[in-house]
This record gives C-alpha cells, structure tokens and sequence, in this order.
C-alpha cells in the first residue's frame, strides 16, 4: 500500500543475494527501524528550535520523543528471529554483505583497495544521537573505525551529525529522568543487536571480526558501557 507505513508487511525487497525469506526479513527488519527515525529528526528539529529561543529551552518533550522512537525501534529489532534462522544466516547470504579486502580493478589500477562490508556503524541514526547526548567513547580503533563509517554515510547525513555535534550539552536543561531516559533506549538497542550478533555470528564461527571487519563482540560491549556511563545522577 503507497499510502500505508513503511513497515514489516508492507514492504519488499526488490533484488536478493540469495533465495530466502530470511535474507528478505533481515532487510526489511532494517528499513523500518531507519524509517522510525524520522520521528528522532523531528525532535531533534525541536531541540534546535528550543536552544534558538532567548528563554530556557525546553527539551524534556523532544528527548522523550526520541527515547519513545528508540524504544520503537528495538521492538522491531527484537522481531529478528521470527523469520530469520541463525543456522542459515551465516552459511548463506551473509558472505555477500561482509567485508572484501585487497580489490584490484584489472585494467585499471594494481593498487589494492579494501572495503567495509554492510555493518550498522553505516547507519547514521546512532552516530546522530551520540553527537547530540554527548557520549564520550575513549579513542581507540573502534572511535577511528566509526569515524571511517562516515565515509559510506550521504553527505547531508554526516553533514547533519556534524551540526548536532556542535550543539550544546542538553544535560544542563534536561530533566534528568527524561535524559537518561534516552540513554538507556540506546543501551538497550545495542544490548539487542549485541546479542543477535553472538547468536547469529559469534556461535558459528571463530573469527572475531563482523560484517564490517572489526572485532564486534568487544566493540559492541564498549559501545554499551560508555552509553550508560553517560547517564546523570537523578
């Protein structure tokens, strides 16, 4: 339906790897929780608006509409093992969306070029709100990794990231539950994907590196740590 959401059961995929309902589930899965994040940059809209006012701002109704969307998306996210089979996901279509290391373009050039494969770190929903809570991750390969994943990001996405990494510190208007109310969201979101990764990945193979080449499990706990080491004191 052109006119009904986009949406688990009213979206398709129009080209697949392989045969597979779960490929196809897997997909869509991801299109929902992106299309959830209009609602993030609506209030974030707002956020924008409130801090160009000459009074306090007023940003306690944005955060929890952003907390609410994020909640939204881990219910999709959790619906991952309805139609995808962790047995299968590994030995058949995830081979076409990791990583590829040493290209050469016969003909064209000798010099090998490496490229990331199809990861989450692509998408620009967290690095969005990470810019906008001010979560501090520690410099290490994982920040130079996320700092390289913007690089497969369209310009006007990491130009908007930019933008809300500019912003000031919410926390010194915000309630705190209201606050912290996000954080947890995005704790929780990546706790999910965390473990979808150790089931579906991690289970079935020794190689500590993910879709996108990195070493996920350690990462993605990280990610998880420093996230709720951002809350306030309430």
């Amino acid at each position: 339906d052109p006119e009904g959401p986009i949406a688990l059961g009213n979206t398709d995929t129009i080209q697949n790897f392989v045969h597979l309902n779960d490929e196809h589930w897997f997909i869509l899965v991801h299109v929902e929780i992106e299309a959830i994040a209009a609602r993030i940059l609506d209030a974030l809209a707002h956020i924008q608006e409130s801090l160009a006012a000459p009074d306090d701002p007023a940003v306690d109704t944005a955060l929890v509409q952003i907390a609410e969307a994020i909640e939204a998306q881990t219910c999709v996210l959790k619906r991952i093992p309805e139609k995808m089979d962790h047995r299968l996901y590994h030995r058949t279509f995830r081979k076409y969306i990791r990583f590829f290391e040493d290209v050469r373009y016969e003909g064209v050039s000798q010099s090998p070029i490496s490229y990331r494969g199809e990861t989450g770190a692509q998408s620009s929903i967290m690095p969005l709100l990470v810019g906008l809570m001010k979560i501090q991750h520690r410099p290490s390969a994982l920040t130079n990794h996320l700092a390289d994943m913007r690089h497969y990001m369209p310009a006007g996405h990491r130009a908007l990231i930019e933008a809300t990494e500019q912003l000031p510190d919410l926390h010194q208007w915000a309630d705190p539950l209201c606050f912290n109310r996000v954080l947890d969201a995005m704790a929780t979101f990546r706790e999910v994907h965390y473990d979808w990764a150790e089931q579906y990945i991690h289970r079935h193979t020794d190689d500590p590196r993910g879709t996108g080449g990195t070493p996920y499990m350690q990462w993605l706990r990280q990610l998880i740590d420093e996230t709720r080491a951002a809350r306030l004191p309430e």
